[in-house]
């Protein structure tokens, strides 16, 4: 009489008489259920610390690119006000495009028309800003999203048949030559023939 045994629907527990058995095996199922509560928290929490953690990697590397652009640009435009001013000088020098970047576009505002805007229908932010009148003749075009950099240069013209230039699609480098005009300084390819 001193073990009896619990129907076969619930689990088996063998009685021996005494109650701190029955505890025991209470005790061990909320443990259970803490320990799985605790688990879970631990999983949410290591969940939420990754996505963070991405979050925070991805804004880097964007700043990180930007600052990169804003170099190049800020080399860019030291190089243009070297030549300008000095009549006749010339310098062709190499500018490899920042990380990120596929493309550098540069547009002569005072001569482009909207027939030169025709053959650069797969750069729709020049376009754009053309069109809309916008103030910006340097483009530095990223490899994805639609955010170009943009800038404004004085006194910049584009020695090219549509007074719009696009470097560095495949190389990565964009070579210009840079020649004092006498109104300005004009841009063109230094790897065109």
């Amino acid at each position: 009489m001193g073990q009896e045994q619990r129907g076969a629907s619930e689990p088996s527990v063998v009685w021996d008489g005494d109650v701190s058995s029955v505890r025991h095996g209470r005790d061990v199922r909320a443990q259970i259920s803490v320990h799985a509560f605790v688990m879970l928290a631990a999983a949410f929490i290591l969940v939420i610390i990754i996505v963070f953690g991405v979050k925070s990697v991805a804004s880097l590397r964007a700043h990180q690119s930007e600052a990169a652009m804003t170099g190049f640009l800020a080399e860019f435009e030291n190089t243009l006000a070297a030549v300008s001013g000095h009549s006749g000088s010339v310098e062709s020098r190499e500018f490899p495009l920042p990380l990120g970047a596929k493309e550098l576009c540069l547009v002569d505002l005072a001569a482009v028309t909207t027939t030169d805007l025709s053959y650069y229908s797969s750069y729709p932010q020049v376009v754009a800003s053309v069109q809309g009148h916008a103030r910006q003749n340097i483009f530095i075009l990223p490899s994805e999203g639609d955010g170009a950099l943009t800038r404004y240069v004085p006194g910049m013209e584009v020695q090219d048949a549509s007074h719009i230039l696009c470097l560095g699609r495949t190389t990565g480098i964009v070579g210009l030559t840079m020649e004092e005009t006498g109104k300005g300084v004009r841009v063109s390819d230094s790897t065109a023939p």
